[in-house]
């Protein structure tokens, strides 16, 4: 009887009292796991001070490909950018404990009220820097999020650094401008936060939730200290929806390598060629006409399912198996797991097909057509890839 291995996503949950998914043999969304929680301060100082001093740091500006409900056309896959020293207002203007954030309805009348005060409005990325703090927290609390904690227990949602309520209840005017391409159809600032009742993913450190004209329906906002820091987010890769790669047959050695899911399979492993995807349709006693309009992979690809992501999509046989894996590309020439699927102690060719108009979508087989031999590699509106099999 075959045997085959389904190997999903690593990723983490983002709420509190989350259970793992376990997936089944048709399903390769498998055990979604927990990262080890970085190092952090547990609670702000019992009493507060107006503002924070922020030291010069990192900030990983975006989020982890994986991470669930990114937006990978708007944030950056967690690229390290320097920043100096700061000062942060420690709750949203008027910056009283407890006082309600004031809202206001354009990011000039929210920079006016800052520059009364002898402040500036902060820039995305000392927000996201006072939010995540040095351990690079996912959300102002912490690894997890949860609404309710935070209404009943303002400090349990409280940065790492003492920022309170970082758009926890509205979402929040920062000083910086999106994208040029966004500029010209009227999006022009861009917000942090989000609603109190908003999922949980738009309450991220990392969430660029929202683009909007310089006059918008009212928001929040907070002030910064000192000088403006000079950096902007870095502008978000878009790559084409498919490239034949040319890279070495070591270099996809050496990249399975660097994925604890598959390097038991990276030492010989041999991707398919176009060949092998014709032997795959072969055994169905059929040819590319069978593929209606979709096209034949002629070997390892890259696949960028969403505007923003960037995958390697190998297929090929190493380890006494044969596999199909999704890749994430990271900065910095590294690669994560996003899923696959073993059939292992086989040797079986493997079609990998693509097609435009379902950009979010592959298909593969190791016979074509025939049941429990194939299925999709699909982007899912969670943002997470799975290789299913069907």
């Amino acid at each position: 009887m075959r045997r085959v291995l389904a190997i999903g996503l690593v990723a983490w949950l983002v709420g509190c009292g989350g259970t793992p998914e376990v997936s089944s043999e048709t399903d390769a969304a498998a055990t979604v796991v927990a990262p080890a929680p970085s190092p952090r301060t547990p609670q702000p100082p019992a009493t507060p001070g107006p503002t924070i001093a922020v030291p010069a740091g990192v900030v990983l500006a975006g989020s982890t490909p994986g991470t669930p409900f990114r937006r990978p056309s708007r944030e950056v896959d967690e690229i390290p950018v320097e920043l100096p020293a700061f000062a942060i207002d420690r709750h949203p203007y008027p910056n009283e404990p407890f006082a309600p954030p004031q809202l206001v309805t354009s990011r000039a009348e929210a920079a006016a009220l800052c520059e009364a005060r002898g402040a500036r409005l902060c820039t995305e990325l000392e927000w996201e820097r006072a939010c995540e703090g040095d351990a690079h927290d996912r959300f102002p609390g912490g690894r997890t999020y949860d609404a309710d904690r935070c209404s009943r227990d303002r400090s349990a949602c409280a940065s790492a650094l003492g920022a309170m309520r970082m758009g926890e209840t509205a979402p929040e005017w920062t000083a910086s401008d999106a994208a040029e391409s966004l500029v010209r159809r009227g999006r022009s600032a861009v917000l942090r936060g989000a609603q109190a009742d908003a999922p949980a993913d738009q309450h991220r450190c990392d969430a660029r939730v929202l683009e909007v004209p310089e006059a918008a329906p009212a928001a929040a906002f907070r002030c910064c200290h000192g000088t403006a820091p000079a950096v902007r987010y870095p502008e978000v890769d878009r790559p084409r929806e498919v490239v034949d790669l040319t890279v070495e047959r070591d270099a996809i050695r050496a990249a399975l390598r660097g994925v604890p899911e598959l390097a038991a399979y990276a030492d010989d492993f041999e991707p398919y060629a176009e060949a092998d995807g014709d032997r795959a349709l072969a055994c169905a006693n059929v040819d590319r006409r069978a593929l209606a309009g979709w096209e034949l992979a002629p070997g390892p690809f890259a696949w960028s399912p969403s505007p923003g992501e960037a995958t390697w999509v190998v297929a090929g046989r190493g380890g006494g198996s044969s596999l199909i894996a999704v890749l994430y590309v990271l900065p910095g020439d590294r690669f994560a797991h996003a899923a696959s699927f073993v059939l292992e102690g086989e040797d079986a060719p493997i079609a990998v097909t693509r097609t435009p108009p379902s950009r979010g979508e592959l298909q593969w087989s190791a016979c074509w057509g025939r049941p429990g031999d194939g299925g999709v590699v699909r982007f899912g509106e969670d943002s997470i890839v799975r290789v299913i099999s069907h």
